[in-house]
């Protein structure tokens, strides 16, 4: 094991890549593939229940590995990828919320962070991220500065703007572009494209897919294929994407060394918005913006083909800030011993060890819920769909603060039980309390651009001719699109 500090990160980086040299212990190392998702539920896949959901690629998956049901993340998206890339829960590490660039300031993750990516590449790993990035937008922030060789994907480079560019690197490919519209066949191409590169040397390939983040765009060929609307449609193209980075590690014999994990940062939408269509949740409460386990419970598969169980399912407790600490004991590196890391290493549970020991008999929301042996407590009231006015609530009861559930018994948190277990519920508040003062003394904060220097992205920007091209071409699609609607009619 080599056993690392900040310190010593860079250094051990730079002195892996001059080398050169790659041993043979590094190529029997497995690759990875991380596909995560962005906003879906439980209830949104065939494997999970989901009813009139076609999602062949994703179930076959399950159906090669295991399945989890009790895989925990943060209930947005920025905290969900801050937890993944540090093993740390997001409020550790200063990002509770979701960064918007124009609105929260130039913050980000702390580039002193020792990052996933970076603790592979130290033990040989070439590393990339395709898609999402949603860690900060300013330069210190970029995705290339927190231990990925190679991005290809959505940035928001252009001052004033909320519309991101396509990125390639650090070059920009398209601007002011629809993030979840019309870009999969990109993404899947330069993911591919990775992996052939790499196929002789490990490689950590983190697949961070849009979809089905709203506003729905489903391709043409995946229109009119769900009775669940354009959120349907869009789950479709999901598995479409996934189902070509299958074949891919089929066709360059990568599959049998290759981990494959398949999840999502948070759960659905589930309250209806505006003209988009929403997720769903299956058995559990809620969904995305609220500490209710469709909110924070998402499905989790994974596939070690002679080491992972085929078709198996498991209820073990295990969460995203897992993901730090179980890669590193894969490639050989211990986790950061300089800082405080929330998560531990669940190979164990991954692997299907009956016998080992629940690794993570604890999860928690900083503040809000705690989970223990099954009971869920509630520190701070949750409201229906995270809405403020009981008007906005559609009828529904919040879970008040001193709430307690059963998920054992239910999953769905139907009934609130701390009248019954008093003795529970005082305990779980003791636990939350000491943890938040734990908290409060090893906390790190986010990052901070505030410096003008550092606002600058240094990206290479499409000339002025190619973006008014791109505009162009852009509005004639819409009017062609309109105009093929009209003639359907």
């Amino acid at each position: 094991m080599i056993k690392l500090n900040r310190q010593f990160v860079t250094s051990l980086a730079c002195l892996a890549f001059f080398t050169g040299v790659v041993s043979l212990q590094a190529q029997q190392k497995p690759n990875i593939l991380f596909y995560l998702t962005d906003d879906l539920g439980y209830g949104d896949i065939g494997c999970y229940g989901a009813e009139g959901q076609y999602t062949p690629a994703i179930d076959q998956l399950a159906k090669e590995g295991t399945k989890f049901s009790s895989f925990y993340v943060h209930q947005r998206c920025s905290p969900s990828r801050a937890a993944f890339m540090t093993g740390s829960y997001a409020h550790r590490v200063g990002l509770p919320q979701v960064i918007y660039k124009h609105r929260e300031g130039p913050i980000g993750l702390n580039p002193s962070e020792i990052t996933l990516p970076e603790l592979m590449k130290t033990a040989g790993y070439n590393t990339a991220l395709v898609g999402k990035w949603h860690l900060g937008e300013w330069k210190p922030f970029h995705p290339l500065n927190h231990g990925y060789d190679y991005f290809y994907g959505f940035l928001k480079v252009i001052e004033g703007s909320e519309k991101p560019s396509l990125i390639e690197n650090r070059k920009e490919l398209a601007s002011k572009i629809q993030k979840t519209e019309g870009q999969a066949p990109g993404m899947v191409k330069a993911a591919i494209n990775f992996m052939t590169k790499h196929k002789k040397n490990p490689f950590f390939l983190v697949y961070s897919d849009p979809m089905p983040h709203a506003p729905y765009f489903p391709s043409e060929q995946f229109k009119g294929t769900s009775k669940r609307g354009n959120y349907g449609e869009v789950i479709h193209e999901i598995d479409w994407q996934f189902k070509h980075l299958m074949d891919a590690l089929d066709e360059l014999g990568l599959k049998e060394n290759t981990i494959v994990v398949f999840t999502s940062d948070n759960g659905p939408p589930v309250e209806r918005q505006k003209k988009y269509d929403v997720g769903l949740s299956g058995p559990l409460r809620d969904g995305k913006w609220t500490n209710f386990e469709g909110g924070v419970r998402v499905p989790f598969i994974i596939r070690w083909p002679g080491k992972v169980k085929v078709d198996a399912s498991s209820d073990a407790m295990i969460g995203i800030i897992d993901m730090l600490p179980t890669f590193c004991e894969l490639a050989g590196v211990d986790v950061p011993n300089d800082r405080v890391i929330d998560g531990v290493n669940i190979l164990p549970q991954l692997l299907g060890d009956q016998e080992s020991k629940a690794l993570r008999e604890t999860q928690i929301v900083p503040g809000a819920t705690i989970i223990h042996n099954g009971w869920k407590y509630y520190a701070k009231q949750q409201n229906p769909y995270n809405n403020k006015k009981p008007e906005d609530w559609n009828g529904l009861q919040p879970a008040k603060e001193g709430a307690l559930f059963n998920l054992k018994e239910d999953i769905g948190e139907t009934t609130e039980v701390s009248a019954q277990h008093p003795e529970i519920a005082e305990s779980l508040k003791k636990n939350m309390a000491k943890f938040m003062a734990e908290l409060k003394k090893n906390s790190r904060p986010a990052g901070d651009a505030s410096n003008l220097a550092e606002k600058n992205f240094q990206i290479e920007r499409l000339p002025a001719s190619s973006q008014a091209a791109n505009k162009s071409a852009k509005g004639s699609k819409k009017k062609k699109d309109k105009k093929n609607k009209k003639n359907k009619k």
